[in-house]
């Protein structure tokens, strides 16, 4: 038996900490493509997904689970490069200018399943103001790793892509 879904971008994975036969991904989203069969475009907010490996074939997937749907009322938006840690994941977002606000950093709880924003770019423009709420930028936080081996418990380190339009 041959199945296929159709993802439209695929981002970040990460090895689930938590269970040596599962991982997550995530896929960023976009207005198209479209599902033939709704007409709504398949994820345009993005979604992180939870895959669970056959234990006896792990060739196989035994299980495929959306954890967060951009779509469906999840706080999330364009979900890009993530980071695990025992019971929690760092999730980026990557907004770019058709972004709803700034790119940020989540946290996301895997047992209580509670999604937290815990930091946000705070980008200007060329003049120096903030740039408008309810808008994207082109900043986003980029690359992102558990640090606890290195600083404790609860530190990460991550970098910023810091672009910015000056043409404006």
């Amino acid at each position: 038996e041959v199945g296929c879904l159709n993802f439209v971008r695929l981002e970040g994975v990460e090895a689930d900490p938590d269970r040596s036969d599962s991982f997550y991904f995530t896929d960023l989203g976009a207005p198209s493509p479209s599902d033939p069969t709704t007409g709504r475009p398949v994820t345009q907010n993005g979604r992180l997904y939870r895959a669970e490996l056959d234990p006896v074939d792990p060739t196989r997937l035994a299980r495929l689970e959306v954890v967060l749907d951009g779509d469906e009322s999840d706080d999330i938006f364009r979900p890009s490069q993530i980071a695990a840690g025992r019971d929690v994941l760092m999730i980026q977002e990557d907004p770019r200018v058709r972004g709803i606000h700034a790119a940020r950093v989540l946290r996301y709880d895997t047992l209580t399943r509670h999604l937290d924003p815990i930091a946000a770019c705070a980008e200007r423009d060329v003049q120096g103001r903030t740039i408008p709420a309810g808008t994207g930028g082109l900043w986003e936080s980029t690359g992102i790793m558990n640090a606890g081996s290195l600083f404790g418990d609860g530190a990460w380190l991550l970098a910023v892509n810091a672009r910015t339009d000056w043409s404006t």
